[in-house]
């Protein structure tokens, strides 16, 4: 018959279009429309199920009553759409006032009979197509086949636009990570050329100290050759200065390798600090007089214990102490300890 025929195109129809739309919301709207249009009943609606909620996700009237319903609810407030979410059987009620099921909504009281049929998917309810009408038996055996049809072909469409959206998801999560890994490794690539400028300029600038005190030693050790009385003493005054500035620059460089290799992990504890500096001046002693200097340690007695690293403390302490012996050429050096009160 023309009608059959008309409902053929119609079932074509719907398949042709809910196959080529990916996005979820866009493909429920022109399900819902399409139905609405080729059907003579007031209102169209298709629900999906989330996380055991039937959510009203689209429909052909702007949305009356609660937004979705739960599962399980109590018997005979359900709803008819409720029903069929969670038993996945077709329901037909040509009168709804004779059917218990029915969900009465204040305002919403238009409706005399309901078809809802269930979306399933891989033996899997994921929502509910529901088309309700004026009229009291307003169903035909034709409008049951032909949205049947329908919507097992939206079920289909469904699952798809879910995968298609979990596939954009997933790549836009991929996408950010791949940034996100791209900037810590561009990040990182910056920070090892900084240290890269670093060392660089590190060897430059420790060549250049090491040269100055092996030159010094070269010339004056040349020089002592033919050296005698008073000019040998200062000779050798000289060449001990510059032996223990090299030293203490191949210290240095010992101790930044230390450090670079993982090494040099600090340790603290409780230390008497005057007491360290005083050993450590005690260090230099045979230095000093070996130059001529006189070495002076004047503590601060207001300092007692302290809570530090006595390693670090004696290099930085040495370090100190050496550089005023090396560019000191006469008289004293005196080391002086300090309590700076902070408010």
């Amino acid at each position: 018959t023309l009608e059959r025929a008309q409902r053929l195109e119609l079932i074509a129809q719907a398949g042709h279009r809910t196959t080529k739309i990916l996005d979820l919301e866009d493909l429920l709207s022109q399900a819902v429309h399409l139905i609405s249009d080729s059907f003579d009943h007031y209102l169209t609606a298709i629900g999906i199920i989330e996380n055991g909620i039937l959510v009203i996700k689209a429909s052909n009237l702007p949305m009356q009553g609660p937004p979705g319903l739960k599962l399980p609810i109590e018997i005979g407030k359900r709803g008819i759409t409720g029903w069929v979410a969670e038993h996945g059987e077709m329901l037909l009620v040509q009168d709804v006032q004779a059917d218990s099921r029915y969900l009465h909504i204040s305002g919403a009281d238009k409706t005399r009979s309901e078809l809802a049929v269930p979306l399933i998917f891989s033996e899997e309810i994921i929502g509910v197509l529901n088309v309700e009408s004026e009229y009291l038996g307003a169903f035909t055996e034709l409008d049951i086949s032909t949205i049947q049809i329908i919507a097992d072909q939206l079920a289909v469409a469904i699952h798809n636009a879910r995968l298609y959206e979990q596939v954009q998801e997933h790549a836009a999560e991929l996408e950010t990570r791949v940034k996100e890994r791209t900037l810590e490794l561009s990040n990182a690539m910056d920070k090892l050329q900084d240290l890269d400028r670093l060392k660089s300029k590190f060897i430059a600038d420790i060549s250049h100290e090491l040269r100055t005190p092996l030159t010094n030693i070269i010339v004056y050790l040349d020089l002592l050759e033919n050296a005698t009385g008073e000019k040998e003493e200062t000779y050798r005054s000289v060449l001990k200065q510059q032996s223990a500035r090299l030293a203490t620059l191949v210290e240095e460089i010992l101790d930044i390798t230390h450090l670079e290799m993982g090494g040099g992990q600090p340790s603290f504890s409780d230390i008497d600090f005057n007491g360290l500096i005083r050993q450590v001046v005690a260090t230099f002693q045979p230095r000093a007089d070996g130059v001529g200097l006189e070495i002076i340690f004047e503590p601060d007695d207001g300092i007692k214990r302290i809570w530090a690293e006595p390693n670090q403390i004696s290099r930085v302490a040495g370090n100190l102490i050496a550089n005023a012996l090396n560019y000191s050429t006469e008289g004293r050096v005196t080391i002086q300890t300090e309590l700076d009160e902070v408010n």
